[in-house]
Formats: C-alpha cells, sequence, structure tokens
C-alpha cells in the first residue's frame, strides 16, 4: 500500500468514530430497559417418527392420448411376476 491510500484509510477510519461517538448511550440504555421481548410458547422436544406421506385429492390428466403398440406381434403364453 502505498502512502496516500494508508492516510485515506487513517482519515475514513477517524470520520467512523467520530459518528459513533455522536450518539447517547444514555437513550440506549432507557430504550433496551423499556422494550420487552414478545411473548413465545415453549414446547419439549419429543422423540418419534416422521410422517413421510400424506394423501391429497387429486386427478391425473394426461396432455395428450397416443396409442401404444407392440414392437413385434405376439402373445404372452406364461407370465411369472417378478
Amino acid at each position: 500500500m502505498n502512502k496516500s491510500s494508508i492516510i485515506n484509510l487513517l482519515k475514513v477510519s477517524a470520520v467512523a468514530l467520530a459518528l459513533q461517538a455522536c450518539g447517547s448511550s444514555e437513550s440506549k440504555d432507557k430504550k433496551a430497559e423499556t422494550t420487552e421481548a414478545p411473548a413465545t410458547e415453549v414446547i419439549n422436544l419429543q422423540k418419534g417418527s416422521i410422517i413421510t406421506a400424506f394423501n391429497v385429492p387429486g386427478e391425473l390428466v394426461a396432455y395428450q392420448q397416443v396409442d401404444l403398440y407392440a414392437k413385434v406381434n405376439s402373445f404372452i403364453k406364461n407370465y411369472m411376476p417378478i
């Protein structure tokens, strides 16, 4: 860093400190005393299972209708489920 950038950094720091010192600490203390935290409900955590499925009513509608055909004409003689 050169000399002029160090001087500019010191100037900015001095201005920041001066602005921070302008605030009154008494008004901050009074404000902190009168401000109350909002009431919150506290619950105890319990161990349990997480539900990952839920039912929602709905209807499945296709964007278009197509006919499906087999690549080879044939019949199934015996079907064995996996």
